[in-house]
């Protein structure tokens, strides 16, 4: 996706969430969601730094630490705790479905 720039309304339709993005139609990733260029992640320089990175974490030589929340867990009652875990799992890693 390209980006977009930003127009009257914006965030209007931002706080409404990414389905309602979709439902307008919207085709470029939002400025609101697009981290400068300085402070995203970089695997370093070249398709064969990532393909070896690729390897190393299919290989297991590289740990990743993702948060797993049971969001069955929000209808019970560990709501709380699923409460605080998804909300770590949402400011500590961003974004995810």
């Amino acid at each position: 996706m390209a980006l977009d720039v930003k127009s009257p309304g914006d965030d209007e339709c931002l706080e409404k969430g990414v389905r309602h993005l979709c439902e307008l139609g919207v085709t470029r990733v939002p400025r609101k969601y697009v981290l400068p260029a300085a402070e995203r992640p970089s695997l370093g320089s070249g398709a064969a730094r990532v393909q070896s990175h690729l390897e190393d974490i299919s290989a297991g030589r590289v740990a990743i630490n993702l948060p797993i929340v049971d969001l069955a867990e929000l209808e019970g009652p560990n709501r709380e705790n699923a409460l605080k875990s998804l909300a770590a799992a949402c400011s500590e890693h961003g974004f995810f479905q």
